[in-house]
């Protein structure tokens, strides 16, 4: 007993250090994994395990989230290097630009609504949809990101399991890529395969309201238009439903 309220009496320490975080910004280091069949694939005489070899694995990229009690703003970090992912061997340099890197996404917490502006084949689109109640499950683990006590959640979407590490000492329900509806903020949120999101800064305090702009570029479309504008480009490419998402590849030999 003595060592569950010595437990309990450090843990809420730990939040009151960090109470009221209600604005600020958090910086995020973003990584995604390529994963791309080159079945049969060639390029001026590179055979497809050649090119396996040389593309790039994954792609980095810095982004930072705004937010207040009332909303959030996650978009690139505009301060830090982001840059495609490259690759040179051999005389050869390779760079892939993945659509949906310079996605912005924002959350009106108090409407319920989030609006995302994303790329996708050359086009900009401004995505509104209603913040979706997901069904979060509370893991009982717990962990310390950047000094802030952090609690697990996880849930299933289709097949993928996803997890998000969040600290109700930043009490308010956002996060990364739009990701929200739990008892605090979402400091580390991945898939286990395909991303992985982890803040590296949190600088809580009062921030401009001009950071936390809506996006309004682009043509206003609903996510269910999006995602049959996104299936019909990808069937005329020759992709099945559910593939990976669009990647230019751009190859380069000699100087």
């Amino acid at each position: 007993m003595k060592k569950l309220i010595i437990t309990c009496v450090c843990a809420m320490a730990a939040m009151q250090s960090h109470a009221q975080s209600t604005s600020g910004k958090i910086s995020y280091k973003e990584t995604i994994q390529f994963k791309i069949d080159l079945k049969g694939a060639e390029v001026q005489g590179i055979s497809a395990d050649q090119l396996a070899a040389l593309i790039p694995k994954e792609n980095v990229s810095n982004k930072i989230l705004y937010y207040n009690d009332g909303a959030a703003l996650y978009d690139n970090d505009k301060k830090a290097e982001n840059t495609d992912a490259t690759k040179e061997s051999n005389g050869m340099h390779i760079m892939m630009k993945m659509d949906g890197n310079d996605t912005r996404v924002y959350q009106d917490l108090k409407a319920g609504k989030t609006i995302t502006e994303q790329n996708f084949m050359s086009r900009k689109f401004l995505i509104t949809n209603d913040v979706k109640k997901e069904a979060w499950k509370l893991t009982g683990k717990q962990k310390e990101i950047l000094g802030y006590p952090c609690q697990q959640a996880t849930m299933q979407q289709d097949s993928t399991t996803i997890t998000a590490w969040f600290t109700p000492a930043i009490p308010v329900s956002a996060g990364p890529m739009g990701y929200g509806g739990l008892p605090g903020m979402i400091l580390s949120l991945g898939d286990g395969d395909h991303y992985e999101i982890v803040a590296t800064k949190i600088e809580a305090g009062d921030i401009d309201a001009k950071l936390l702009a809506k996006p309004k570029d682009g043509k206003k479309v609903t996510e269910a238009e999006f995602k049959k504008i996104m299936t019909d480009k990808m069937k005329e490419m020759g992709v099945e439903e559910g593939g990976a998402p669009h990647i230019t590849i751009k190859t380069q030999i000699g100087n």
